[in-house]
C-alpha cells in the first residue's frame, strides 16, 4: 500500500485539528451536561491518558524496587553486632605509669576533701530528718579514715578494721564501710547507699545487722566524723570509710540514739 504526501500531509493536519479542537473544547465546558457530552465525544483521549498514568506508576514501581534491593539497609542488630565485634579487635594498652597517675590524681588531697565536705553535708542532712544534731568534722578522724580506706583499695575487699587500729581514749570508734564497683564514689552517693539500709530498720527493735551503717550515722550521741575513700588497685572499685565518736551501734541504747524520722 504506496500513500502518496499529499495524504500524509492530510493526516497530519486532521490530527492537529483534532487535538486543538479537543483542547479549545475542554477550555470552554461551563456546566455538567456539557462536560459529560465532551467526556462521552473523546472517550478514547481518556483511555490514553489512564493507560499512560498507569504504565508510569507501573515504572515508577519497579524502579523503586529495583533501588531497594540494591540499597539494602543495615539492619539496627547487625550494626551494633558490627559494632561490637570492632570494639574486640581493638584492644588499647594503658601504661602502668599512666593508671598510676590516674589513680593518684583521682584520690588526691584536695578531690578527696572535696568529697568529706559533701559527706558532711549529706550525713547532716539525713540526721536532721531524724531529729538528730549535726555532725562536726574531725581531721585526725578523717586520716583513720583515709589510711584505712587505702587498705581495702590494696586488699581489694571489704572489711572492718581491728578494733586496735580505731581505739581513742580507749573506746572503740564508730566506723562504716561502702563499695561501690565502676562508678565514682562521691559524698553524697556514699551516705545514699547507708541510709538506704533504713527501709529495713526496725526502730522497736534493737541491734540489727543489715542496718549497722543507717543506725551509725544518725546515731544521736555521735559529735564527729572523719571520711575516707579510695579507688582501688584495679581500678574499678570505689571504698569509701567513715570513722564516728564517739561510736554508735550499742546495745540497749537504739531507742534514744536512733529515732524514725519526725514529722
Amino acid at each position: 500500500m504506496v500513500v502518496d504526501r499529499n495524504q500524509k500531509y492530510r493526516m497530519s493536519s486532521d490530527t492537529a485539528y483534532r487535538i486543538t479542537d479537543f483542547f479549545n473544547k475542554m477550555t470552554n465546558i461551563n456546566s455538567v451536561d456539557e462536560f459529560s457530552v465532551f467526556a462521552r465525544q473523546y472517550w478514547y483521549v481518556w483511555l490514553i491518558i489512564g493507560l499512560i498514568i498507569v504504565i508510569m506508576i507501573v515504572i515508577n514501581v519497579i524502579m523503586l524496587v529495583y533501588f531497594h534491593r540494591r540499597r539494602k539497609p543495615i539492619r539496627q542488630s547487625d550494626y551494633f553486632k558490627k559494632t561490637l565485634e570492632m570494639a574486640r579487635t581493638r584492644t588499647i594498652m594503658v601504661p602502668e605509669k599512666v593508671k598510676e597517675n590516674l589513680l593518684s590524681e583521682e584520690n588526691s588531697p584536695d578531690t578527696n576533701s572535696q568529697f568529706a565536705m559533701e559527706a558532711l553535708i549529706a550525713n547532716n542532712k539525713y540526721r536532721a530528718l531524724h531529729d538528730c544534731p549535726p555532725l562536726k568534722y574531725n581531721e585526725n578522724l578523717a586520716k583513720i579514715a583515709q589510711k584505712w580506706a587505702e587498705t581495702l583499695g590494696k586488699m581489694q575487699k571489704l572489711q572492718h578494721s581491728p578494733t586496735h587500729w580505731r581505739r581513742f581514749n580507749n573506746a572503740v570508734l564508730g566506723e562504716n564501710l561502702c563499695y561501690i564497683y565502676n562508678s565514682r564514689l562521691t559524698g553524697e552517693k556514699m551516705m545514699d547507699i547507708w541510709y538506704a539500709e533504713s527501709k529495713v530498720h526496725n526502730f522497736s527493735l534493737d541491734k540489727q545487722v543489715d542496718s549497722q551503717n543507717f543506725s551509725q550515722m544518725i546515731w544521736k550521741n555521735s559529735r564527729e566524723v572523719g571520711f575516707g575513700r579510695v579507688k582501688g588497685a584495679s581500678g574499678d572499685w570505689w571504698y569509701g570509710v567513715a570513722i564516728y565518736m564517739p561510736s554508735g551501734n550499742i546495745v540497749g541504747h537504739y531507742a534514744e540514739n536512733v529515732p524514725p524520722i519526725t514529722v
